[in-house]
Order: C-alpha cells, then sequence, then structure tokens
C-alpha cells in the first residue's frame, strides 16, 4: 500500500500585514509515474474564501515544472497534471513530488503553501533481505533429547539468494555459542539441534543473520527461532494486583495434566524504586493435592514512575524444575511532559493530537504569545489534510489563552493512519498596525487512534488487528488432551508466520493490565500459552492443551498472524501503511470443556459446508437439524390442539366411562344403553353459562301469580304412552336379556318430553319430572331452616310446575312394561343447605336434554338421573 504524507515548515514565529492562508489538496489515493493528480490550492483571507489574490502558480518537482491554475468558485484554484520521472525524487525508504504554491497581488508575493507526495514503495518494490524460517517438526516446544530441524530461507527481492556473509548462534540462557549451519542449496540453510535430557526445563534460541550486497546497495536481515523444553504447567489466576501489592493462585500440573501435589515454588521479583535502587525480593509457596499454591507480593515502594515487576522462579515437583517467567504490569504511567510554549512569537498547544476516523473533533487548546498566555485574542483556524479542508472559522481566546476548535475527520481511505494539521493566524497590534503571527500543529487520523493505539493486553491487540477473514476453529476442548486448531486465511503463504494462544477470562474485555489467567512456564509469548503453526497451503494447524486443574468454562483460543515481508518493509521505508495489512487476528471466545467452535473466514468452509460434511448416522447434520425442527414444529402443534382440547374439556366434554351400576348378566350395562362406544359431546354446558359466575345477592323468594304458571305442560295424548326403544336383538338361540334397573328407570317416566333450558341462573334448579295431570295445585311451602344451625345464603327456590298429588313412595321396579297413567312426584322436603352458587354450574344432557346443577370440581364423574348416560368431565 503506499502512503502520502505532509511535510511542512516548521512552526512561523515570524509575522506579516495580512491574513493570507494557502492550503494546497489533492485527490486522494495511490500515486504512479503516469498518473494524473488533480490538485486545489485553496486561498482563504482570515478564515474566509477570498479573491483578492490575483494569481496563484503551482510549481511541482525538484525542476520546478509550473503547472496551470484557473480559479473557479472564490478562493479555489485547480489544475491537474501528470506525474513524470523527472517529477518524483528519491528519500531513504521512497520517493516523493515535492509541490509549491505561490500567491500574487500586483505581482507581488503574498503567501506560499508547501506539500508533498510521497510514494511509498510496497514490500515488493522494497528490496531488502527477507531470512523466514520453517521447523521440523513444527511445534516450539520438545521433548527431552528430541532433535529438530530448523531451516531458514533468505530472499531478495522475492527470489533466494545466497548472502555474501552469515552467522547463526545459540543462546541457552546461560552462554551463547556460535554454530555452523548446513547449506541445503542456494539460500537455504539449516540446523539440527538436539534439547538435552533434563530434569531442568529449558529454552533455547537460533539467531540467524545475513548480509547481502547487491551492487553498491548492503542489505541484511536476521530470524530468530524459540525452543523449549518443559515439564510442568504453570497457571496463575490473579486473585488481586495493585500499585503496591499483588495476590496469585498458581496451579501446577504435569504434561499429561494432572495436578502436582507438594511441588515448591520459589519467585524472585524485582522492581525500581524512586531513588532508581534495584529492589529483590521473594516469594515462597506449596501445592496441595489439587495442585495450588497462593503466593502474594509486596512492592509498595515502587517508583512512581515505574510501571512493571519483574518475576522470575522456578516450581520443583515430581522430580523437575521448572522455570517461570512473567512480567506483572501493575499501572499505566503517564510520563509525558507538558508542552512548553515557545519563547518568542505565536504558539498553540492542542491537548490532543490523536483522531479518530470518520468523527466529530472537539480540540481544546491554549494559545501563547512570547511564552505568556494569550489571552482575550482574535484567532483564525483551519483544519485540513493532504486531501480537503475539513473545517476553518475564527474564535476569541478566553483570559488565560484557553480556545477550542470544532471539525470532522474524514473517513477511512486507503491511508491508515493518515495526517491532519490545524493551522492558527491571530493579529497583533504593533503600533497601530496589526501583524499577523501563525502557527501550525500536527495529528494523526487512525484507526487505532485514542487508548487502545498501543494495547495494554492480548485482548486489545485481539480486538485492534481483529479481521473476520481470518478463521479460527478448534474440535472439541477437552481436558488433558491435545485438541486441534485450525487457522485459515486466504493470503497465507511462506511470508506469514502465525501463533495460536490459548487463554481463560470470564470477561476477556475487561481483564485490564493482568488477565484473570496468565501462563508462567516459560513459552512463546511470555504470560500466553501458545505454539506456532504448522502451514498446508492456506492453513496452519497446531494444537492446545488444557490440565485438569484449570476451569470447565471462559476459555478463548486466537490467532495472530503477521507478514514479516511487510512487516520489514514499513521497517525500511519508514512509511505508514495500515498496520492490519500486515497483522490480523482472530479469535473464539466464552469456549467451555467440551464444546468445539470456530469464528470468522470468507475463504474457507462455510457453516453450511460444516453441517453438510459433519455425518450422524451416515446422515448430514445439516439433516438432522431439519428433522428436529420439523419434529418440534409438529411438537408444537400437538401441544397446542392438545391444549384446545384440554380446555373444552373443562368447560364441559366428558369423556364417557362406564357407570357403577349394576351390569345385565348378559349384554348391556346401565351406561352403555343405549350409548356411543367413542367420545364425543356427551353432556355440554348450558348455552349462556359463564365459566367462573360470580355470586349474585337475590331477593327472597316470591311464587309467581297462580294466572303465569313458571311452567305449563302440553296434556300428553293416551296413545302416545311412552314405548322404550328396541334393545339390541341377540343372536338366534340366545337368551333373552334379563330386565334390569335401566328397564326400571324407563318405566318409571310415561311422558317424557324435551324440555327448553332455563336462562343460566346460579340458583338450584329442581329437576323437571313429567307432569301427572294438567291442573296444576298449589306448591306446599317449604319447611323453616332448623333453629340454631348458621345456614349460608338460601337461593330463591323455584318450584316445578306441576299439579300437586299426594305423598308416594315411588314405584318399584318393573319389567319392561307400559308405566301407569301418573306417577306422583316425591315430596318436597326441606332444602339442605346450599353451597356458594360460584361453586356450581348448570348442564345439560345432550342425550335427553334433562337439565343438571353440578360443582364445579375438576375431575367429576357425572350421571343423567333421567337417561342415566354418564361421564367424566375434566
Amino acid at each position: 500500500m503506499m502512503l502520502t504524507v505532509l511535510l511542512s515548515p516548521a512552526t512561523a514565529v515570524l509575522g506579516d500585514d495580512d491574513g493570507y492562508y494557502m492550503v494546497i489538496t489533492y485527490g486522494a489515493g495511490s500515486y504512479e509515474i503516469g498518473d494524473t493528480v488533480d490538485v486545489t490550492v485553496h486561498v482563504f483571507d482570515k478564515a474566509a474564501y477570498t479573491d483578492t489574490i490575483d494569481n496563484v502558480t503551482l510549481e511541482v518537482g525538484d525542476l520546478n515544472r509550473e503547472i496551470d491554475l484557473t480559479m473557479g468558485a472564490v478562493g479555489k484554484w485547480q489544475g491537474s497534471f501528470e506525474i513524470l520521472e523527472d517529477d518524483v525524487a528519491e528519500s531513504f525508504g521512497g520517493s516523493y513530488i515535492s509541490l509549491s504554491a505561490t500567491g500574487l497581488v500586483d505581482e507581488t508575493f503574498v503567501e506560499m503553501a508547501f506539500s508533498y507526495i510521497t510514494m511509498a514503495s510496497t514490500a515488493a518494490e522494497m528490496k531488502f533481505l527477507a531470512i523466514n524460517s520453517v521447523m521440523d517438526p513444527p511445534s516450539v516446544y520438545m521433548e527431552p533429547g528430541e532433535t529438530k530441524t530448523v531451516t531458514w530461507r533468505i530472499t531478495y527481492d522475492g527470489s533466494l539468494v545466497e548472502p555474501t556473509s552469515f552467522e547463526l548462534w545459540l543462546y541457552d540462557g546461560e552462554s551463547e555459542t556460535e554454530v555452523d549451519p548446513s547449506r541445503e542449496s542456494v539460500g537455504v540453510y539449516s540446523y539440527d539441534y538436539t534439547m538435552p535430557s533434563g530434569p531442568r526445563s529449558s529454552a533455547v534460541y537460533l539467531d540467524f543473520s545475513a548480509e547481502y550486497v547487491d551492487g553498491t546497495d548492503t542489505v541484511d536481515g536476521d530470524n530468530q527461532v524459540d525452543l523449549y523444553m518443559n515439564f510442568l504447567h504453570v497457571w496463575a489466576k490473579k486473585v488481586a494486583v495493585s500499585a503496591t501489592t499483588a495476590s496469585f493462585d498458581l496451579y501446577v500440573s504435569n504434561m499429561t495434566g494432572g495436578p502436582v501435589e507438594a511441588a515448591g515454588i520459589n519467585l524472585d521479583y524485582t522492581y525500581y524504586d524512586d531513588e532508581y535502587d534495584y529492589i529483590q525480593k521473594t516469594a515462597t509457596g506449596t501445592t496441595d493435592a489439587d495442585g495450588k499454591a497462593s503466593v502474594d507480593l509486596s512492592y509498595n515502594d515502587l517508583g512512581d514512575l515505574e510501571e512493571n515487576v519483574d518475576i522470575e522462579g522456578k516450581v520443583t515437583g515430581q522430580g523437575f524444575e521448572q522455570r517461570l517467567v512473567y512480567t506483572l504490569q501493575v499501572r499505566i504511567v503517564d510520563d509525558s511532559e507538558p508542552d512548553e510554549p515557545d519563547e518568542i512569537g505565536f504558539d498553540v498547544i492542542p491537548t490532543k493530537e490523536m483522531f479518530g476516523f470518520d468523527k466529530d473533533v472537539n480540540l481544546p487548546s491554549t494559545a501563547y504569545f512570547d511564552g505568556a498566555a494569550h489571552g482575550s485574542g482574535t484567532i483564525y483556524w483551519y483544519a485540513h489534510t493532504l486531501n480537503a479542508v475539513v473545517n476553518k472559522g475564527s474564535t476569541q481566546s478566553g483570559v488565560q489563552g484557553d480556545f477550542s476548535v470544532d471539525f470532522r475527520t474524514p473517513s477511512k481511505g486507503e491511508t491508515d493512519p493518515d495526517s491532519i494539521m490545524t493551522h492558527y493566524e491571530t493579529p497583533i497590534d504593533d503600533g497601530g498596525t496589526d501583524t499577523f503571527y501563525e502557527d501550525t500543529e500536527y495529528g494523526l487520523i487512525s484507526s487505532m487512534s485514542g487508548p487502545d493505539f498501543f494495547p495494554d493486553n492480548p485482548w486489545d491487540a485481539l480486538e485492534m488487528f481483529r479481521d473476520p477473514d481470518v478463521k479460527v476453529s478448534h474440535n472439541k476442548l477437552e481436558k488433558s488432551k491435545d485438541v486441534p486448531v485450525t487457522v485459515q486465511y486466504s493470503g497465507a503463504s511462506d511470508d506469514w508466520q502465525c501463533m495460536i494462544i490459548l487463554g481463560n477470562d470470564p470477561k476477556p474485555s475487561n481483564m485490564a493490565l493482568v488477565p484473570t489467567w496468565t501462563y508462567w512456564t516459560e513459552s512463546l509469548a511470555e504470560g500466553l500459552y501458545g505454539d506456532v503453526g504448522d502451514l498446508d497451503g492456506n492453513r496452519w494447524q497446531a494444537s492446545v492443551f488444557v490440565p485438569d486443574n484449570l476451569p470447565n468454562k471462559d476459555f478463548f483460543i486466537a490467532a495472530f498472524i503477521v507478514n514479516q515481508n511487510e512487516l520489514m518493509a514499513n521497517i525500511f521505508s519508514l512509511s505508514l501503511t495500515d498496520y492490519k495489512d500486515w497483522v490480523k487476528t482472530n479469535y473464539v471466545a466464552s469456549i467451555n470443556i467440551g464444546e468445539s467452535g470456530s469464528s470468522g473466514g470468507e475463504g474457507g468452509d462455510s457453516i453450511l459446508d460444516t453441517l453438510m460434511d459433519t455425518l450422524i448416522l451416515g446422515i448430514p447434520l445439516l439433516y438432522w437439524i431439519f428433522i428436529i425442527i420439523i419434529l418440534a414444529i409438529v411438537g408444537v402443534a400437538i401441544a397446542r390442539i392438545a391444549r384446545r382440547k384440554g380446555a373444552a374439556k373443562a368447560i364441559g366434554e366428558p369423556k364417557l366411562e362406564p357407570s357403577e351400576g349394576p351390569q345385565f348378566e348378559q349384554g348391556y350395562g346401565a351406561a352403555q344403553m343405549p350409548m356411543p362406544v367413542e367420545t364425543y359431546d356427551q353432556m355440554q354446558p348450558v348455552p349462556g353459562q359463564a365459566e367462573h359466575p360470580q355470586p349474585v345477592a337475590e331477593p327472597a323468594y316470591a311464587p309467581p301469580p297462580a294466572a303465569e304458571p313458571a311452567y305449563a305442560p302440553p296434556i300428553p295424548e293416551p296413545e302416545t304412552a311412552y314405548t322404550p326403544p328396541a334393545a339390541p336383538q341377540p343372536e338366534v338361540g340366545a337368551p333373552a336379556p334379563a330386565p334390569g334397573v335401566a328397564g326400571a328407570a324407563m318405566a318409571g317416566y310415561a311422558a317424557q318430553q324435551q324440555v327448553e333450558a332455563p336462562p343460566p341462573q346460579p340458583e338450584y334448579q329442581a329437576p323437571v319430572a313429567p307432569p301427572p295431570a294438567p291442573a296444576p295445585v298449589e306448591q306446599p311451602p317449604m319447611a323453616p331452616p332448623q333453629a340454631g344451625v348458621p345456614q349460608p345464603p338460601q337461593p330463591a327456590y323455584e318450584p316445578p310446575a306441576q299439579a300437586a298429588a299426594p305423598e308416594v313412595p315411588p314405584p318399584a321396579p318393573a319389567p319392561m312394561a307400559p308405566p301407569p297413567a301418573a306417577v306422583p312426584p316425591p315430596a318436597v322436603a326441606a332444602p339442605a343447605p346450599a353451597a356458594d352458587p360460584s361453586a356450581t354450574m348448570t348442564i345439560r344432557c345432550q342425550k335427553c336434554q334433562t337439565t343438571l346443577t353440578i360443582p364445579r370440581k375438576r375431575p367429576i364423574k357425572v350421571t343423567c338421573p333421567n337417561c342415566g348416560a354418564s361421564g367424566v368431565m375434566r
């Protein structure tokens, strides 16, 4: 990526007698020889566009090639030019084109502006020596006595070259030794290293450096490979960390994941005090059956400008000695000195210099003149980038020289970070004439601006460089097992290196300076457990390991990939390209033991591919998901139907059950004559009956006038006396059914009539019996309630409209024969204390239409006293 930067003269301290200011801008983008550049020179007078300047000229390159400009809108002089080879000048790390504009009034110079187009070289264009390494086996971790082959490849301008000179040094923590690598081919060297057998852990560093001469240019490069032999895993859980003390629980396990009991921990921690004296202290501990030991560190005399406490030590257990190392950062110290104003001229000191893209910015500043606060002064200001004037204006400074300006930063383009300039002018009375003094301040616009420009912890770095094109996936996370991790990136090549790490934090985004869990065993990255990935095509592979005494949740697995060549190109060219072009990360967070997962990735398998590739009983997992969804939908539908059925039954759709009455010796029982054998609406509530009627106070009973009887049944015709329906006929030769209760019940009703249901009422309704005679008679009065016995509210009683008759007992059961002409009703006795009407409801037998009042409790078995039909209401 090419980057354009602005190089401007130093702060101006001399004054002039006008308020002119000019800015050169050009179109955003990268430029090469032969490209056309559109240029605008903006001309201002006291922060307003002006046409009082007669002419503006533009010169390009060191040869000062003049470009014609014409004024379009007021104060905007525009033109274009093609970049010629002679326009380009060389500098260390790249090439540039100088731009200068001059404003004239009456052929007299009044203002100038400068800018530069920097055409930085890309990694491919930069010629530097790149040295990449490959390990076989790929892991940085080694077993005792294991031999690992490290191979280095030396390239220049993209091709393997034979270095003019090279050397390989081996550092083992105690000594450094120069060793001889083997030459495999042009630009390819290897070295076989054998790890000692122990029992102490070991860290070895192989540093390969080379130099190459290309004509008159000499370039060099180097590459370091780290190798580790560890015997114990040591994870530290943060209990508390402050600027004066820290507490940790250390968890020790062996290489198979089992906790190590009775392991001795010896820590040496060091720091500097305010006198810059080197303070050394120790802390010790012994692990319990879970491999856990608690240690406390005290550093209350840590220097005010110090941030870190260095921890080194060892753990001895199970016959091994494991080295520990960790740098504890306890705070961030802002040791920057406040800017001091210039002692001569006009100077503005802003409160910040870094901004984000596409942000509204309010920039507080302080104005000084000759080193003192420039209070109550008029300040004309401008904010602009290489490609646009983002705002301008005028303001008054406060008594202490304080003021602020507002502007909006541009959206992110090809250049990240980008530069921004704020220019200030102020008129100073000089013997009755205003002399204008000016100052220019420089800032940086970046997607990584603010407090996160430099990451404070691993999680900040992960978030800063996270790229969805990087896919991280892992198998099921299990304890005491090597869990494979794959990192995929479509742009992967030998130029990229990948590190895969495992961490644990319940709230990683809030881990502050010290994560909840850190890895103190010596490793590839201090404080982190990780390994380098083995590149195969566009994928890296490595594995992670979780000991038994770590938590069961809140893990994260992350990948850092770095393009070594791009990194070197940016260092050598001193250009500021987008960091995210050569540093990329992604991660899977909130992982629990027993879970697999992935994050990111557009160049690899999609989730659909994964679901189709995963087979269960030979069927793709995607199909199983469809099956489960369909079953779930069907289950929901069935459940809804069941709820509707249940609701209907609760209202009054009983499922009929056999009566408890005596059965025929042969044939049908009482409830089976004649009854449907399937469940259906045998009994239903009376229309209009409320499901839960509230009790209503009723007036005392008053019999209706005799002229308006409550009920006048029709006179039955004698020839239509009731004839019961024929029972099902038995097979020929079968004995006839014996008379039973059902036959006697039917014989007791001579003229069964259809009765219209009364309107819904909570009071008791006596069953309507068939009348024996057409003439109504006066009903005997009800017996008074029993003295001394509390009675609940009595519902009004409405007697049936029928003729009175002498009290006679009901007829005895008889064979199926025509009933007598009349059946006298039973005597009306004093009713029993009535229940709360809200606890009852009225229903109608669907078979014979007899109305019944029943309790509301569920379930309840109901038997019609008229036809004998029964059922259970649920």
